[in-house]
């Protein structure tokens, strides 16, 4: 099956980066600028909704595409913020699962579009709408969570008539310990988790308790039934509603630890820190250093599929799979760009023919196959002089590629053959 594939470049939208990859699936590009009816030719990101039309978020602005023509939106003056756009710089656009559109923007306020009705709802009211916002978070049980590092959180409501409102979480509220949130987290149970830089507060069955006022929290995992949670001062801690148990901590051998990044495979809660990568094992509650991962100062990123992406601007991406653990290296930067890299921005999506493809923020678009273990690389060529063909912002794979429109308004799709 073939699938469209959305690169978005720093100058300009789809460019033709390759010619074909892999013997059985031939590629073609088609370039999208505002020639065509874009807003804007920095797009930061892209979504299909659930009819199947493309949404684009630019700096000026968010667009539908419906595989013919766009449908532009842009900030009204007026500043009714709660039923149009509050800003045109769109940096996060993401459905939840009752066909509401929610957008990110640059100035840390969310907006809210209806896909059934067509139209943006209000969900703060108008006394309320200015609490910053950056973060969307949409939980096992469907709840929407929009919330910031430095303002608290909101709690999305929706009736039967699809009427939104929202719960503000906050410190002043007294239903958080600080408003300067790490995480927003739901275990098996359904009990929400809310980790914050001074304290721990948990929701459930609508009801909040503060069950700390102190530790700086830093990330949250489970593994059966049990809760855990690392702190930045390397202790990990095991929850419960009574408060919170110290399990160990990094050797204090090692002196001051930083916690950059964490992710749980199997038996085992994998710590990046500066001082190198630490396995907590869950059922012996020890901690000791990892035997394959030798980095300092690890970031992950999760994929479509809940793998993990470990990198340390070093160039050295590491693949590691959930469900497995095996862990596979690559190298998406030669050691002479390595020292121009401001901030690594890799973007994966892992495609439904186990192809997984990574663009880079430098160094052009990869694509790995899984099954023959093969890496392809592709840049704009030899003939393209612009640097900013290589510096990719975003890949998305559509669920199809070829659509158009019933009666109705819908994109449907159709599917080719593979070649």
């Amino acid at each position: 099956m073939i699938r469209h594939i959305f690169i978005l470049l720093t100058a300009f939208m789809m460019s033709s980066l390759f010619n074909a990859y892999a013997e059985q699936m031939e590629l073609r590009s088609k370039s999208l600028t505002t020639i065509n009816g874009l807003p804007s030719n920095t797009v930061r990101h892209i979504w299909q909704d659930s009819k199947g039309f493309i949404w684009f978020g630019t700096t000026n602005g968010l667009c539908r595409y419906d595989g013919n023509t766009f449908l532009n939106f842009h900030a009204e003056s007026s500043n009714d913020a709660v039923l149009s756009l509050v800003d045109n710089k769109i940096n996060k656009l993401q459905e939840d699962n009752h066909g509401f559109l929610w957008i990110g923007t640059a100035i840390k306020r969310y907006c809210c579009y209806d896909l059934h009705q067509g139209k943006f709802v209000d969900f703060m009211g108008k006394e309320t709408n200015n609490q910053e916002l950056s973060r969307i978070q949409i939980l096992p049980n469907n709840d929407v969570w929009l919330w910031d590092n430095e303002d608290g959180a909101r709690l999305i409501i929706r009736n039967e008539k699809r009427e939104l409102s929202s719960v503000a979480f906050t410190k002043e509220q007294g239903n958080l310990p600080d408003n300067h949130i790490r995480f927003i987290f739901q275990d098996q149970s359904g009990r929400v988790w809310i980790g914050t830089r001074k304290g721990l507060a948990l929701y459930n069955q609508g009801k909040s308790l503060i069950i700390d006022h102190e530790i700086d929290c830093f990330s949250i995992t489970e593994h059966g039934q049990e809760v855990y949670l690392s702190s930045t001062n390397g202790y990990i801690h095991k929850l419960n509603t009574d408060g919170l148990a110290e399990m160990t901590m990094m050797p204090a051998s090692l002196g001051k630890v930083k916690l950059t990044g964490t992710f749980p495979v199997k038996d085992k809660w994998n710590i990046l820190t500066n001082k190198g990568v630490f396995c907590f094992e869950f059922k012996t509650h020890t901690l000791f250093q990892h035997k394959t991962l030798r980095l300092n100062d690890g970031k992950v990123l999760i994929d479509n599929h809940k793998d993990y992406w470990v990198y340390n601007k070093s160039g050295y991406v590491y693949y590691i799979q959930s469900k497995t653990g095996k862990i596979k290296e690559f190298d998406f930067f030669p050691k002479e760009k390595v020292g121009f890299i401001d901030n690594e921005r890799y973007r994966i999506i892992h495609t439904p023919d186990d192809i997984v493809w990574i663009s880079t923020y430098g160094n052009g678009l990869f694509a790995y196959d899984i099954a023959t273990d093969k890496l392809e690389h592709f840049t704009a060529g030899k003939e393209k002089k612009q640097s900013s063909d290589f510096r990719l912002y975003f890949v998305y794979g559509t669920r199809q590629n070829r659509r158009n429109m019933d009666k109705h308004g819908t994109c449907r799709t159709t599917t080719p053959n593979r070649n």
